[in-house]
């Protein structure tokens, strides 16, 4: 008789959980149309969550009760471009039907100051620096990575609409070929008026009437202003045990005379040789049909490397 007792009850407990019913409703907007995907959730009087819940497409949801001690509980619907609902549970068997208002999302003020000039001739495409550049930037290099379509990769090679430069021009002179990543790291960002995009580059003047060249090329055109006084850029920095980093550099723009002279120098390992790199040298040796085994190129190039790690290099173009 207990056995059997016992059993009854378990079953009868078992059979109250089962016929627990679920808390259902349905959500609408203002024009009573059903509103799907809206977030309906159960809370206690203190607040937490006891279970939660999605609307299906036709507005309606079920949350499952973990008891019938609903006293203080709470139901909060909310959606994207609703105001948020909160109503009070007060029957479990009751069909809770909620109407959500439209609410508004005010933005902030945003007021455009400067609004960057792009202006195109024929081929060349002009980026006016000072919409680009912050006061955080230092060179122009800093400020061709801002510029649409621009590309600046970490070893210093640009590209434009993912197409590598083939030069990088001062006021339309080619001073430093392929070899630009001195001119993008010492050239001041104030002292350039805008930066010019040519398609279809072609540096010999004599093939330009008939050009088919597919290159595209960077021009920076200086300001009056920046041509008529030698600039310059200095970083010493030095520590223990008797480590330094140096970085010089004078540069002059005009129409007879123009070079950029720089000497950098350090004992911390940095190798100064990175702003000497020839981007384009792998594709104009494709273009000649003479790409020699990297193998060949490596070993003489290391071994520079480790022999001349501390020293200064230097360049002067005019």
């Amino acid at each position: 008789m207990r056995k059997l007792g016992l059993t009854c009850w378990l079953l009868l407990a078992a059979f109250s959980v089962f016929a627990q019913k679920p808390l259902k409703g349905m959500v609408k907007d203002a024009s009573g149309k059903a509103v799907e995907s809206v977030n309906v959730t159960l809370k206690d009087a203190e607040g937490n969550t006891i279970n939660f819940t999605r609307t299906n497409k036709n507005g309606t949801f079920s949350i499952e009760l973990k008891n019938d001690q609903i006293a203080g509980y709470k139901i909060e619907a909310s959606s994207i471009g609703f105001k948020k609902l909160i109503t009070t549970v007060t029957d479990i068997a009751k069909s809770y039907d909620l109407t959500l208002q439209p609410s508004e999302t005010t933005l902030e003020t945003v007021t455009v100051k400067n609004r960057p000039s792009l202006t195109a001739r024929g081929d060349t495409l002009n980026y006016r620096t000072s919409d680009f550049a912050d006061k955080q930037d230092r060179s122009i290099g800093d400020v061709l990575k801002k510029m649409p379509g621009v590309e600046v990769a970490e070893d210093g090679k640009i590209s434009y609409n993912g197409k590598s430069i083939s030069n990088l021009y001062v006021d339309g002179d080619n001073l430093l070929d392929d070899k630009y990543n001195i001119g993008t790291k010492s050239i001041p960002h104030g002292a350039v008026d805008k930066v010019q995009v040519i398609q279809n580059d072609q540096p010999i003047k004599m093939m330009r009437k008939n050009n088919m060249s597919d290159d595209v090329a960077l021009n920076l055109v200086i300001k009056d202003e920046a041509k008529l006084k030698v600039m310059g850029d200095a970083t010493v920095g030095a520590g223990m045990p008797n480590r330094f980093d140096e970085n010089l550099t004078a540069m002059l723009f005009n129409k007879k005379l123009k070079f950029i002279n720089n000497i950098k120098g350090n004992n911390i390992g940095s190798d100064p040789g990175g702003d000497l790199t020839a981007h384009n040298f792998s594709d104009y040796l494709k273009k000649l049909d003479n790409d020699k085994p990297s193998g060949l190129l490596s070993t003489g190039a290391a071994g520079c490397l480790r022999y001349r790690k501390a020293d200064t290099f230097s360049t002067k173009q005019d």
